[in-house]
């Protein structure tokens, strides 16, 4: 078993606007030939702005580093998401997203609607993304909504 240390911490403050923080450290020792820190650290805020029903747009920025020192910013994987909601009715929903990957130069859009009964779920999204074929350095790929597209999804809810 390789010894490591985690910690963490996070919060959350109303300003008349959300804000919050989270973040972890991990030291681990796994000899000379790998980093021995891993760091995350997740910042963002939310505000309604009172426009119709109400549009609420949320912002996040996330920051991943695996170095020799904690929360190295040159060698790190930074995502940058903003989306924006707005309840067109009690039953329907329009959303959009930008998110943008900081170390891999690549922005996705989606829009979507989202349309509520008391069992069923109707979801319609819309995507685009800068390029076809993308992987994180951290192993997740976003091939499914690559290029572009519409994802039709009927939700039972029992």
């Amino acid at each position: 078993a390789t010894p490591e240390v985690r910690a963490a911490i996070d919060g959350f403050f109303d300003l008349g606007f959300g804000f919050w923080f989270e973040s972890s450290i991990v030291h681990a020792d796994y000899g000379a030939d790998y980093p021995n820190w891993q760091s995350f650290l997740t910042i963002g805020s939310d505000y309604t702005f009172a426009v119709g029903n109400g549009i609420t747009v949320t912002g996040e920025h996330f920051m991943y580093s695996l170095d020799n020192k904690p929360f190295t910013v040159n060698s790190a994987t930074q995502l940058t998401g903003i989306m924006a909601m707005y309840p067109i009715s009690l039953f329907d929903q329009l959303s959009g997203i930008f998110f943008y990957s900081w170390d891999a130069e690549l922005a996705y859009y989606f829009i979507s609607w989202q349309r509520s009964y008391d069992d069923w779920t109707i979801n319609l999204i819309t995507f685009l993304s800068s390029k076809s074929d993308v992987s994180f350095s951290f192993g997740q790929s976003l091939t499914d909504f690559s290029s572009r597209g519409i994802q039709l999804m009927l939700i039972f809810n029992h």
